[in-house]
């Protein structure tokens, strides 16, 4: 196991009192040291922070959301088998998307950054209704008894897929019941066997205004009475609603059940926002290309943010306490105690910091072709 910070702070403080007679403060160390973990994760894929999880890919989803503690991406595996991809930026990946397969890419929103994923055969899927026409696969109508949903129309300007989407309003004085539904009783019956407990159900919403916004729920069923219901409160690459279009998935796995609905025969659809008390009259709510995916379960590999371990196990970023460890092996922490000297050094003007720098720069020279890095490269075409 690694040197603990109160450790590697008695060393660090030795070693500049026997050379300077100065001192090096506790606080100033710690800061040394995580500074040197930063240095250590953005010049160099770092073994010891090497994680991986689960990722479910749906056909014709490409944002999904990343593990809390990602930092870099190694690899997409299925298996334990590694998939041949090609790391992107993200302009290029929209650029080609209908070109290249196996891509994959690192999007940021406002400094939230989530997966860009396309992979050549993820899952199965099946349109459960195209939202095209109010009358053409069933009757949509707005729930105008118990929801505030109001002037439902098939919007042909406005629409993600297809020939139109379902435009809605809402009229908050209408029920007071701060929701907003519309539904569909009347449909093409289906038989989702094959999506049961592992699909998930995707729509395309769009928000006019997220502001009030609290979340979406679909519901599908034999009927009304006889249904499954799953509840969002994000979009499905993790980011928060935002104005615009929204790609929404809602998990089988985990719904609400209600009655016994037939798997085999499902030819009920309700959509549902729900608002805080806030809300006040809206237009142009609209929902479209509604449809059921099963994922190719795969597994991403990446470096980890995590590169810390505190005394009761807990993984963090970087040194917090005394007891704190890192997770270097103990042949490579003196990478930390050779950037905290040199930087301790350095403070005091002495001319010892250059030194302790070779020393670090040796060390690291060692490490790296001992666990070479193995973060994706983005590839680059110039048009």
């Amino acid at each position: 196991m690694a040197r603990t910070q109160d450790q590697l702070t008695d060393e660090v403080q030795r070693r500049i009192r026997d050379k300077t007679g100065g001192t090096y403060e506790e606080t100033d160390i710690q800061q040394s040291l995580n500074r040197c973990i930063r240095f250590l994760q953005n010049d160099h894929g770092m073994y010891p922070a090497k994680n991986r999880q689960d990722i479910n890919v749906f056909p014709g989803i490409y944002e999904y959301p990343l593990p809390s503690d990602f930092h870099d991406i190694i690899s997409i595996q299925d298996r334990g088998n590694p998939i041949r991809v090609t790391r992107k930026a993200p302009y290029e990946f929209w650029l080609r998307l209908e070109q290249e397969d196996n891509m994959v890419a690192i999007d940021t929103i406002y400094g939230d950054r989530f997966l860009l994923l396309r992979r050549a055969s993820a899952g199965s899927r099946k349109v459960l209704h195209n939202c095209d026409s109010l009358t053409a696969n069933g009757t949509w109508a707005v729930d105008s008894g118990s929801s505030d949903a109001t002037n439902l129309t098939a919007d042909t300007v406005n629409k993600k897929k297809g020939s139109a989407s379902l435009n809605f309003d809402l009229d908050v004085s209408q029920s007071g019941n701060d929701y907003a539904e519309i539904q569909n009783s009347t449909m093409t019956a289906l038989d989702l066997s094959a999506y049961a407990d592992t699909g998930y159900v995707f729509a395309e919403v769009y928000i006019p205004n997220n502001t009030n916004i609290s979340s979406f729920t679909m519901t599908w069923g034999s009927d009304a009475s006889n249904t499954y219901a799953a509840t969002v409160t994000t979009q499905h690459n993790g980011q928060s609603f935002r104005n615009g279009w929204n790609t929404l998935g809602f998990a089988w796995e985990g719904s609400t059940q209600t009655g016994t609905p037939v798997d085999t025969a499902i030819d009920y659809l309700a959509f549902r926002v729900t608002y805080t008390s806030s809300q006040t009259d809206d237009t142009d709510f609209r929902v479209d290309n509604i449809r059921i995916a099963n994922p190719q379960n795969l597994e991403i590999h990446y470096y980890s943010s995590r590169f810390v371990k505190s005394n009761a196990g807990a993984l963090q970023d970087d040194f917090q306490s005394g007891d704190d460890y890192s997770l270097l092996a103990t042949m490579d922490d003196d990478l930390l105690y050779h950037w905290a000297c040199a930087e301790g050094f350095e403070a005091l003007d002495n001319s010892l910091s250059q030194l302790e720098r070779q020393s670090f720069d040796r060390l690291l020279s060692k490490v790296k072709p001992r666990y070479m890095s193995e973060r994706k490269r983005e590839v680059t075409r110039y048009y």
